[in-house]
């Protein structure tokens, strides 16, 4: 078998080769980064659709695929350029007007994206995906609730129409109407049991309303149907992280990962999930790609932060809080963590600071009391440092409750 899998690919290449004698050196390169592309090399693909555009400036093509690669790689502001410049050179790219909706949502030009969806209709009456994309972004740039009021009185007209119950139920869900979208999704996978979406969207709609284990049992269905949508893997390991059920999480973020290897989101539960566990430097790896990416995800640089300080790296983590508190001053969390990290630098009255401010927002912070207490003992303060204590014990934290005579007999 793996004679016959060499041969072939010897023979691959010397077609290609002859092939390529005929052909000019732009189109090979855009070529290769077909070959790149079916291979999952994203990295590479874009290399060679860069080179072919080198070479032609004019090459529509290359610049749509260019622009495929930079959206799947999450790099979106590029993405919409090379679209626009695929568009601007061959009009006729339909597909390529269909992907720039995506784009344009994310940058709230909404004119622009209907636009696009009409040019497509215009060329091909028989567009379904166009139509469907000035539905939802009607949804999500117009009035929603207007929107739902015309999708349910379309329903009421045509009440056994499986599509108008999902775009109903997507309608519902994105008010946060769960109940009903719950409602819709069980009607529509009563009337098609092989619909994926309507599984999707009702696992969604428990997991709002935390009935989980009915989300799982959604995800699962859907999974049955269809196994390669990343987004339903990442969604199903948030619900298994709130389960508890940690190694099927760890399973799931896998999965979405291995599918579509750019999705943060994916990334940020992952590299959590592996700092919880004691592999710091794993987590830290990933929780970087995810900070490269949004050099403010909060969430990203306080994990960041935390499994900094647990390898000794106190001055990255200090770096990690600051940046936190620049970008959001009500978290409790972090002024606690980086008053920590200053005792561990000396900067006593920098921790005292960070302490004061941390109870300020929650005074229900039982370890923040503790550890102030202790801090200002160390201080020379053992008055009101034993006061945080008796209160962090009040609290119920344990170690206050085990070590109160140890501070403050």
């Amino acid at each position: 078998m793996i004679r016959k899998v060499l041969l072939l690919t010897v023979l691959q290449i010397i077609i290609l080769c002859l092939g390529a004698k005929t052909q000019p050196m732009s189109v090979q390169y855009y070529n290769m980064g077909q070959e790149a592309l079916l291979q999952g090399d994203l990295f590479n693909a874009e290399t060679q659709y860069t080179r072919a555009i080198e070479l032609n400036q004019n090459y529509a093509e290359a610049y749509a695929q260019r622009g495929w690669v930079r959206w799947f790689s999450n790099r979106a502001g590029l993405a919409l350029k090379d679209y626009n410049k695929a568009i601007l050179l061959k009009p006729e790219i339909i597909t390529t007007k269909n992907l720039r909706k995506v784009f344009g949502q994310l940058f709230e030009d909404y004119n622009e994206i209907i636009d696009d969806f009409n040019y497509t209709i215009t060329i091909d009456t028989s567009e379904y995906k166009a139509y469907n994309g000035k539905e939802f972004i009607d949804l999500v740039a117009g009035d929603p609730f207007m929107k739902l009021d015309e999708y349910e009185s379309e329903l009421e007209n045509d009440p056994e129409n499986y599509q108008l119950m999902i775009r109903t139920a997507l309608a519902e869900f994105y008010v946060h109407n769960y109940g009903n979208a719950i409602e819709l999704c069980t009607r529509a996978i009563e009337a098609n049991p092989n619909g994926q979406w309507a599984f999707f969207i009702r696992g969604n709609a428990y997991a709002m309303i935390n009935n989980l284990s009915k989300s799982l049992k959604d995800y699962y269905s859907f999974e049955k149907i269809d196994n390669d949508f990343p987004v339903m893997y990442l969604n199903r390991g948030i619900v298994n992280v709130n389960l508890h059920n940690r190694y099927q999480a760890m399973e799931d973020f896998n999965m979405a990962l291995k599918r579509r290897p750019d999705l943060y989101e994916a990334k940020y539960f992952k590299g959590k999930m592996l700092g919880e566990n004691g592999k710091y430097d794993e987590a830290i790896d990933l929780l970087n790609e995810v900070i490269s990416k949004d050099p403010t995800d909060l969430g990203a640089l306080i994990h960041r932060g935390l499994y900094h300080k647990k390898r000794n790296n106190y001055i990255e983590a200090l770096s990690d809080y600051d940046v936190v508190i620049k970008n959001e001053t009500g978290i409790a969390e972090a002024y606690h963590n980086r008053g920590n990290l200053r005792v561990m630098i000396k900067d006593l009255n920098g921790a005292m600071d960070d302490f004061n401010e941390a109870i300020s927002i929650d005074e229900n912070l039982s370890i923040t009391y503790f550890n102030r207490g202790v801090l200002r003992i160390l201080m020379g303060d053992p008055f009101e440092g034993c006061l945080d204590i008796q209160k962090s014990r009040e609290l119920g934290y344990k170690e206050a409750i085990d070590k109160i005579d140890l501070y403050c007999n």
